[in-house]
């Protein structure tokens, strides 16, 4: 039987505005749609956290005082998602539309695979 699982998409940005919108709009045009998605926010200056809450209401937003890296970031997101599995990306990486679709098939194929 093949399971939906839920993927909990995971952005860390610090200062990439210009990138965001390619990136989210590839998330949000995925064929498979059991997904959450975070973005971290590294203590920007730019105006990133502002455009995402006013276009992109469906994106949870962990804005960090600081600028706590990659790694810091994602387990920050991964702490609190609710995800079966974590797609971590970064801010300048697009999807194709099939992306999450396909992985969630090749995971489905083999009950002892863990990651794609």
């Amino acid at each position: 039987m093949e399971m939906t699982p839920l993927i909990s998409i995971n952005i860390v940005t610090h200062n990439e505005l210009k990138y965001l919108s390619a990136c989210i709009g590839s998330i949000l045009s995925q064929t498979y749609k059991n997904i959450e998605i975070f973005l971290v926010d590294n203590a920007s200056y730019d105006e990133t956290i502002e455009v995402i809450k006013k276009n992109h209401h469906q994106i949870k937003i962990i804005s960090n005082r600081e600028n706590l890296g990659y790694t810091g970031g994602h387990n920050k997101a991964i702490k609190i998602s609710n995800g079966d599995f974590f797609l971590p990306i970064n801010p300048d990486v697009t999807l194709e539309s099939t992306y999450i679709e396909n992985m969630v098939k090749a995971i489905n194929t083999d009950e002892r695979f863990g990651m794609a």
